[in-house]
């Protein structure tokens, strides 16, 4: 009994319902926000996909002269690049898609 009337009662500040709700609110409009960008950023590593490939099958086996020197453009020497680009591209967003999925799930707990 001694242990209880010591105890002291914690009160909640007037405007707590307001602050958490006010939370809650910009935790929601983020999430928005981010889901956006997400979408734009596969919309724009799609059309960057269909560009490059068309770029470079418009170059394949095309010659250029040069000071004097023709130049031809095999598929590889498109390819190479291309591909590393596209690799590094790819971990980007599929990154990018954790962060978002991480974020989600912490903010579920």
């Amino acid at each position: 009994m001694q242990f209880l009337s010591e105890k002291e009662s914690m009160t909640l500040p007037d405007d707590f319902e307001d602050s958490l709700m006010a939370i809650i609110k910009k935790h929601a409009s983020e999430k928005d926000v981010n889901k956006k960008y997400l979408r734009l950023m596969y919309v724009f590593f799609g059309l960057g996909l269909i560009l490059g490939f068309m770029l470079s099958a418009t170059f394949e086996n095309q010659e250029f002269l040069i000071f004097g020197n023709t130049f031809t453009i095999n598929s590889m020497i498109l390819s190479i690049p291309l591909s590393a680009v596209l690799l590094l591209l790819f971990g980007l967003v599929y990154k990018a898609t954790l962060v978002r999925k991480g974020k989600e799930m912490f903010s579920e707990i």
